[in-house]
């Protein structure tokens, strides 16, 4: 296996929890995200199962569908094929599924336990630095390691989201569970055919 600049992966995702609003509490319905990303392109591409939505990164060029209409960015640092994965911070978990490059990020800003050969417990404080975010968001999760090839096969974590609202907080309490597969595998990505309107970065 090659070294994790240049592993191809395919990955599922899906985002779920609770949320607590004005004291009612209700359950936020799963959201499941399947695709495949390449980083020696980059390259990849995702699908929301839920509505009608679908990414595509080729290069410097990142493509999102609303609808029937395909709309085209220069990527930016911030832009990913997962909406929500900025929530993580320090995570990025379409960054790599090389275990030894996750370890040390984590390591640098947290704990890293080892609970299992091919299983570790993390946390970390993530300081988003934004005013409608909290200060400090704890981040706990767990990391499966595949035990021959050291990549990453699975990622789960859980962080709460405090927002004022009103007269009342409003609390997110989010759990994100990742898993890899296709370690390797090309990654096929083309241009969406009708391009409606190309956007440029502000």
């Amino acid at each position: 296996m090659r070294a994790s600049a240049e592993t191809s992966f395919r990955f599922s995702v899906i985002f779920g929890g609770r949320s607590v609003e004005f004291g009612k509490e209700k359950v936020v319905p799963p959201r499941r995200s399947t695709g495949a990303y390449d980083p020696r392109g980059p390259k990849g591409y995702s699908t929301t199962e839920t509505g009608r939505m679908q990414q595509r990164l080729i290069g410097k060029d990142y493509y999102r569908q609303k609808g029937d209409r395909w709309f085209q960015f220069r990527t930016s640092p911030t832009d990913s094929l997962i909406d929500d994965v900025d929530n993580t911070g320090l995570l990025n978990p379409l960054a790599t599924v090389e275990f030894v490059d996750q370890f040390a990020a984590l390591k640098k800003a947290g704990t890293v336990t080892k609970t299992s050969a091919t299983s570790y417990a993390f946390g970390f404080a993530w300081k988003p630095g934004t005013p409608d975010r909290p200060a400090v968001i704890p981040v706990a999760g767990t990391i499966q390691v595949d035990p021959k090839s050291g990549l990453v096969t699975a990622m789960s974590y859980d962080y709460t989201l405090a927002h004022p609202k009103g007269d009342a907080d409003a609390k997110f309490y989010n759990t994100v569970r990742w898993t890899y597969s296709g370690h390797g595998l090309p990654v096929d990505v083309k241009v969406p055919a009708h391009v409606t309107k190309l956007l440029p970065r502000k």
